[in-house]
């Protein structure tokens, strides 16, 4: 797992690219059951405060010497725009039932794709109006354990869900 200086300098020589990507490069994930990879967004967003000398809220540590609480203007910014895209949470349904969740749209269509019943096309799952994929974007996942609204409901085409990932 890259940390501090490594993770910064990981981030800016990537550049735009999704914040799966981001993780992955940062190697702050994990295996899950039928070695499936978990990403750990958590790790990797408290990984870019660190890098960045940025403190929210603990005494000590990254951000408290006299530096101050922002070791430079691009890396706050950084650290923010990661910090940001991990406030969204996605909840994925099929066929009605809750199935996981996704950090961002490529790791929803991911496992989408993995989770699609083998004898159903995507055009089938999608006419049916009980069962066809959705997923529900809540502001952070406190608001989703807070039971709070959705702030955006999405309905997958069958192009999205067969295309490739969407950074390309």
């Amino acid at each position: 797992m890259l940390t501090g200086s490594d993770l910064h300098a990981k981030v800016k020589e990537l550049g735009d690219v999704s914040k799966s990507n981001l993780v992955r490069a940062g190697g702050t994930m994990s295996a899950k059951k039928a070695g499936r990879e978990r990403l750990n967004f958590t790790a990797f967003d408290e990984g870019m405060f660190e890098a960045n000398d940025l403190n929210f809220g603990s005494t000590g540590g990254a951000g408290s010497g006299s530096g101050g609480a922002v070791a430079s203007i691009p890396g706050a910014v950084s650290a923010w725009r990661s910090w940001m895209q991990a406030m969204t949470f996605y909840e994925l349904l099929l066929q009605g039932e809750a199935f996981g969740d996704a950090g961002d749209l490529d790791e929803a269509m991911a496992a989408f794709r993995e989770a699609k019943p083998k004898e159903l096309t995507w055009e089938q799952l999608c006419q049916d109006p009980d069962g066809a994929p959705l997923i529900r974007r809540y502001r952070s996942f406190d608001a989703f354990l807070d039971n709070e609204d959705a702030i955006e409901t999405i309905h997958p085409s069958p192009s999205m869900l067969d295309g490739p990932d969407l950074d390309g």
